[in-house]
């Protein structure tokens, strides 16, 4: 029998769902006597609630939306009392998993599934053991996924919520592809085959756990609009990355904290779709890597194609304590990137550069500032793209060593063709008056284009030094003191720097200014002084 439900509004999970006076509550087992004969009665925006129990049944649910709670949550009481899912697989044919979630808006609440050995076979792609997701949108929440297969497998959109994911031998959630997934305060381990999760456009991961997972990547995501934020990846020992991301835009991981992670490939992988856009595809901040051992790098930046595109921005993030095998132990760069504001301390061996420019790409253009290199041995290294090293603390006032350019130097060594003068003579966060030079410290990829004019006052010519970051087509354009345009002094290619010679012999002398443009965009402006 149905029981009228007094609640008009259900709050779950960050929705409001707005439930008619006519939405009922069944029972199980006091009015239904399985799980199954409730979900063939219920109705839409009905709720089931379960009582605590071991249920060993296949659950298939309706086409319509509705709510599902076990009575308490298996997070906060005894084991006795939770309502858990233990099915049986049939002795001669393919079962499916725990539950086929189907319907418009499902939400899965206070469920424990426990699954027993027949239901735990990867190569039996329907039995997952956990949630078959055939749902618009689903949500679980306060959930127990103890070594199941495939926790929750497929939808567009699944939303995670408060759920501990143990032992997955397979997958903990994998989304259809190109599908959403929402995971908060979860926490997720197991023997995974490839991944964790799997999960693409409009992802969010905020303030979960990730346990080891020997043998595959932790999680993966892709491609644009995704958002990691206040996760813990490890301790962990033997996985191939703890988390790879293949982005081509709006991507920002920040105050996660990567920690004892041993024996692993790279424990962030970075793969962009690189575009000529000005706008970085992926910003990392605030993160710490911290007491790895036996990885190639702990985090690499990489295009995806030969291009002139801007990879992304790496900005206040530590990395401390590491053992790293290759070049570019704490960050391996191919392509364009801005490095801001980075501590890099006790990275071993001291032969490996803490930071390294790959040659993948001929095009690529790695610019540093504000970052501390604080030792012991190499920095900063190139095997020739183009290393922009300047205004760094190296950890003495006495700059980096470099046995051709500056063997008087007391700081962290610096590899051959980076270019580190000037430096600062102080950390990032003292500078101040007592500063031999005023420091640039860009906060952003816009502020490392530079346009300056040497002499400036000048007397008819003057030549004017560009710096751009991503190479491209730019217009110089002269402008006087009205805002009107006099003259377009260049317009054609620029890979890295150019010197560009203005005649003003024409013009009359007062206030001008020149201006580094594409299109409508300007990256630069230098006010010059014309005296004749």
């Amino acid at each position: 029998m149905k029981h009228i439900g007094k609640m008009t509004l259900l709050v779950a999970s960050f929705a409001i769902v707005f439930i008619s006076s006519r939405a009922e509550i069944l029972h199980v087992p006091a009015d239904y006597t399985t799980i199954q004969t409730a979900l063939d009665a219920v109705d839409t925006y009905d709720t089931i609630l379960v009582a605590p129990g071991r249920y060993h049944e296949f659950l298939v649910g309706p086409l319509h939306s509705y709510f599902m709670f076990g009575q308490y949550s298996p997070d906060s009481v005894a084991e006795e009392l939770w309502t858990v899912l233990d099915p049986i697989p049939l002795p001669d044919a393919d079962t499916p998993s725990a539950f086929v979630a189907r319907g418009d808006t499902v939400l899965i609440k206070n469920f424990a599934f426990f699954n027993r050995a027949e239901m735990r076979q990867p190569d039996w792609p329907t039995r997952t053991g956990g949630i078959r997701n055939q749902s618009d949108f689903l949500i679980v929440e306060q959930c127990r996924f103890d070594s199941v297969s495939a926790a929750i497998e497929r939808g567009p959109y699944i939303r995670a919520l408060h759920c501990e994911f143990r032992g997955c031998l397979w997958k903990c959630i994998w989304t259809e592809q190109w599908g959403r997934l929402e995971a908060r305060h979860c926490y997720f381990d197991g023997e995974s085959g490839y991944a964790y999760i799997l999960a693409y456009d409009h992802t969010t991961l905020d303030s979960c756990v990730f346990g080891c997972n020997p043998t595959g990547h932790f999680v993966g995501l892709g491609t644009r609009h995704i958002r990691v934020r206040d996760c813990v990846f490890g301790p962990c020992a033997g996985a191939f990355s703890t988390l790879f991301l293949g982005v081509s835009e709006d991507v920002l991981v920040e105050r996660c904290t990567f920690v004892e992670i041993d024996s692993v490939s790279i424990i962030l992988q970075v793969d962009v779709r690189c575009t000529e856009s000005l706008t970085p595809p992926i910003i990392l901040r605030n993160n710490m890597f911290r007491e790895f051992d036996g990885v190639n790098y702990a985090m690499s930046f990489w295009c995806q194609s030969d291009c002139t595109g801007f990879i992304g921005l790496c900005e206040s993030n530590a990395f401390t304590d590491g053992v790293a095998q290759i070049h570019g132990g704490a960050i391996n760069v191919s392509g364009i990137a801005m490095l801001h504001g980075n501590t890099f301390h006790e990275i071993l061996p001291n032969e490996q550069a803490d930071v390294y420019a790959d040659n993948i790409t001929s095009l690529g253009a790695l610019t540093a500032r504000d970052n501390q290199f604080l030792g012991p041995g190499l920095g900063a290294a190139t095997n020739g793209p183009p290393f922009d090293a300047r205004w760094n603390w190296w950890g003495d006032s006495t700059g980096p060593y470099s046995p051709s350019e500056n063997p008087e130097g007391l700081g962290t060594e610096v590899g051959w063709g980076v270019e580190f003068q000037p430096w600062l003579t102080s950390p990032p966060d003292t500078i101040g008056d007592t500063s031999e030079v005023a420091v640039e410290t860009p906060p952003s990829m816009l502020a490392n284009y530079s346009l300056h004019a040497y002499p400036n006052p000048f007397n008819a010519v003057t030549t004017l030094e560009i710096d751009v970051v991503v190479p491209g087509e730019y217009d110089v354009l002269l402008y006087d003191v009205t805002g009107r345009e006099a003259a377009r002094v260049f317009s054609g290619r620029i890979e890295r720097s150019a010197r560009v010679a203005l005649n003003a012999s024409e013009y009359a002398s007062g206030v001008y200014f020149v201006k580094l443009a594409r299109g409508s965009q300007m990256f630069a402006v230098e006010k010059l002084m014309l005296v004749k």
